[in-house]
């Protein structure tokens, strides 16, 4: 089990077959920096974690060691999660989402 940040961040990278040269690019740094932060040389800001976790489609969550889940979870499990969510609301809980679901779809059409 890889233990450090640097060191998953290395295994996702070889796994996807992506050159250091290409993520330094896309992160807007140099190659120098992101080795560093393979070898837990630099420690990760946010921003760059976020960057990183996009770029490779992968979950901040199993770069920090917090999990092995490698992706976060799909909208498929999520809309599963809510389901289950709704079903434990009560009837005036209900239409009271429902009113502010209506709202928000309106909010986006404006």
């Amino acid at each position: 089990m890889e233990s450090t940040v640097g060191e998953r961040l290395k295994k996702v990278r070889i796994q996807k077959g992506i050159k250091i040269s290409e993520i330094a690019n896309e992160l807007g740094i140099s190659e120098r920096a992101y080795r560093n932060y393979e070898s837990n040389e630099r420690d990760l800001s946010t921003m760059t974690l976020l960057k990183i976790c996009l770029y490779f489609d992968i979950s901040s969550e199993y770069i920090l060691g917090i999990s092995e889940q490698i992706k976060s979870p799909s909208p498929v499990d999520g809309k599963r999660a809510l389901e289950l969510k709704l079903e434990s609301l009560s009837t005036d809980s209900l239409i009271e989402l429902d009113k502010f679901m209506d709202y928000l779809l309106w909010k986006e059409e404006q």
